[in-house]
């Protein structure tokens, strides 16, 4: 069995199921839901549905900040317990070793299903997901992967619930210090310009009191720097 192997509180016990499942993986085994740079599989054990994901560590950069700051798989989980810690959901951590990190699965969706047309889109979602953001810059927490593949969600009667993914991307900061451009440019990366950019903007503006003296002058100012985003 791995040595390597770091498991949750919660699953303490479980490090021969999590080594069986990391080496079905490595011989091929299980679903396949992503095959790119990192590879995404769903495992079925137990009754349990487990989720491993294997980092690519390649280039120069990426070793150097795996030696400093550890690899992305433990960042991953140590990202994900503060996360949740703090309030938020993410498919709850099982484990890691090396490059690899297992946690559990999850039904939720990604937005991208109700937000891929800037035109014809989720009203709700996109009210909701800007007070939710709003809330975590306002914690200071910063996903610097912010995709719509990345933000979940599950829609509970008239309800939305978020989970986030890619934990590995997650940063925390002292609640109150992120600056508003770093958070522009952040909730600039989900979607395209458009109406639901506009009316999304304009509910994390509101929600997050910065829109003094106007709400439109904070508005342009976002709408400037994603414009040199998009570029």
């Amino acid at each position: 069995m791995r040595k390597d192997i770091v498991i949750a509180p919660k699953y303490k016990g479980a490090e021969k199921m999590v080594d069986t499942i990391l080496d079905d993986f490595e011989n091929g085994g299980g679903e396949v839901l992503q095959n790119g740079e990192n590879e995404i599989r769903k495992f079925i054990i137990d009754g349990h549905i487990f989720v491993i994901k294997k980092f690519s560590e390649s280039g120069i950069l990426g070793k150097l900040t795996s030696i400093f700051k550890g690899s992305k798989a433990k960042r991953a989980f140590n990202n994900a317990t503060q996360f949740r810690h703090l309030g938020y959901n993410t498919p709850h951590e099982v484990a890691y070793a090396g490059n690899f990190y297992v946690c559990k699965y999850t039904n939720a969706q990604p937005i991208a299903l109700r937000t891929s047309d800037p035109e014809n889109f989720s009203r709700g979602i996109t009210i909701r997901l800007a007070h939710y953001l709003g809330r975590m810059h306002d914690m200071g927490i910063i996903h610097h992967e912010l995709t719509a593949q990345n933000v979940l969600f599950t829609k509970d009667n008239d309800t939305y619930n978020f989970e986030l993914v890619g934990t590995e991307h997650l940063s925390f900061h002292k609640p109150g210090t992120l600056s508003r451009t770093a958070c522009f440019k952040n909730i600039s990366k989900w979607c395209r310009s458009g109406h639901m950019f506009s009316m999304f903007l304009r509910e994390y503006v509101l929600c997050r009191n910065i829109g003094k003296p106007t709400v439109d002058l904070a508005c342009e100012k976002a709408k400037a720097i994603k414009a040199k985003i998009d570029r």
